[in-house]
């Protein structure tokens, strides 16, 4: 997990399709997959 220059998140994962997710996915919009723990772990060091 990366806080960018215009101050927004950007996640490093694994590509995962929407129809993987079970989810609608907005045109131009992609998914990740990320351990939780990971992400716990990061969120934690943004502040």
């Amino acid at each position: 997990m990366y806080k960018s220059d215009s101050g927004m998140v950007v996640i490093q994962g694994f590509p995962v399709t929407a129809e993987q997710a079970g989810i609608n996915l907005p045109e131009g919009e992609f998914l990740v997959a990320i351990p939780c723990e990971l992400l716990i772990e990061a969120a934690s060091h943004l502040s």
